[in-house]
């Protein structure tokens, strides 16, 4: 399996809710409620000024789980017992309902990327050093077909060790996947895009 960098292009779309602020600053939020079978739930979109920071978060029954860079995919569960895969069906439902209400701004994602592709897929490596938690990447995968782009997987590596860990979008198997994921990252250390730092292999900041 043969592996080309791609240049980058535009970033994903990605959002932050405008429904009305609350609380002080320096840190300001925005909330939707909704129901999604049967169940209620929220999300909220933080701003903090100081650090020029952003997230949505999904509050459900139980659990917290968190869109780190805003791009309409969860990133991880914060606290709680349920998957990233069901969470982030609810959450896309929701972010649907508000879309309904022209209550997304659309903005670009501040997260270090590395893109590359083969002759079936588009990869993206995602790097995460989130203050409550270890390091971690996302693997984004995206079929391609023909000039359209088609299915869109998301695998979570927590610890960004270089295995892949969990699904949270899409109906791929981690068996499947993991060979081109450590293809892309032997690719992007190659390229010295990547980083190895300790234990961890994590896209380089620029």
């Amino acid at each position: 399996m043969k592996m080309k960098t791609m240049a980058c292009g535009a970033a994903a779309a990605a959002c932050i809710l405008l429904l009305g602020c609350a609380g002080s600053r320096p840190s300001k939020a925005s909330q939707y409620k909704f129901t999604f079978d049967g169940e209620q739930f929220l999300i909220r979109s933080i701003y903090s000024e100081n650090r020029a920071e952003r997230q949505n978060e999904l509050i459900g029954s139980g659990f917290l789980a968190v869109d780190r860079d805003q791009d309409r995919i969860l990133d991880y569960i914060l606290f709680g017992k349920t998957g990233l895969g069901e969470a982030q069906h609810a959450y896309e439902y929701g972010l649907a309902e508000i879309e309904k209400t022209s209550g997304l701004r659309v903005i670009e994602p501040q997260v270090e990327r590395y893109t590359l592709e083969d002759g079936t897929y588009r990869y993206e490596i995602k790097s995460f050093r989130p203050p409550q938690i270890r390091p971690f990447n996302e693997f984004i995968v995206t079929e391609k077909n023909g000039l359209v782009s088609s299915d869109t997987f998301v695998f979570i590596d927590r610890g960004a060790d270089g295995t892949i860990d969990e699904v949270s979008k899409g109906t791929a198997t981690l068996e499947k996947f993991q060979p081109r994921y450590t293809e892309a990252l032997k690719t992007g250390l190659r390229d010295d895009r990547l980083s190895r730092i300790d234990q961890t292999i994590v896209v380089k900041k620029r």
